[in-house]
């Protein structure tokens, strides 16, 4: 895999708390198994239609969280934890990507208003990395 990109419409979930429900444990969102179901189809789709196969190695990550103009309320008051928003992305797409998330080597992950809601995910492969000391910090050029 070099590098793949794919869009995922619809409102994006969270992945937070567990609860216990009897003996089972379950996520406390109702609607993230259906989110991340759409999200592990979509980066499938986009991973065979390149011919890729799984990422061996580290990948970088960005994303688009867009929301409707109508979710304003929901958007302003944080109820969407980015960094939940991108636990849910990367568990959906662990196992299609790259083997597991402690692959992710760098994100970049924003939340915007727009006129339909929707995920925009963009996965590098990074081939080697640079000795820690050479590393430079700063953000990721987005090709979209």
């Amino acid at each position: 895999m070099t590098s793949v990109t794919f869009r995922v419409d619809g409102i994006a979930r969270t992945q937070g708390s567990m609860t216990r429900v009897g003996s089972r444990m379950r996520h406390s969102n109702k609607h993230l198994d259906a989110w991340r179901k759409a999200v592990g189809w979509a980066a499938l789709r986009a991973m065979k239609e390149k011919g890729y196969t799984l990422a061996g190695k580290n990948v970088r990550f960005a994303a688009g969280l867009i929301f409707r103009f109508q979710a304003e309320s929901a958007f302003r008051t944080g109820r969407n934890d980015l960094d939940k928003l991108t636990r849910a992305i990367f568990d959906s797409v662990a196992g299609v990507i790259f083997p597991d998330d402690s692959s992710v080597y760098a994100m970049q992950a924003w939340k915007e208003l727009g006129e339909e809601s929707c995920l925009i995910a963009h996965f590098w492969e990074i081939d080697d990395l640079p000795p820690v000391s050479t590393r430079e910090h700063k953000w990721i050029e987005l090709p979209f």
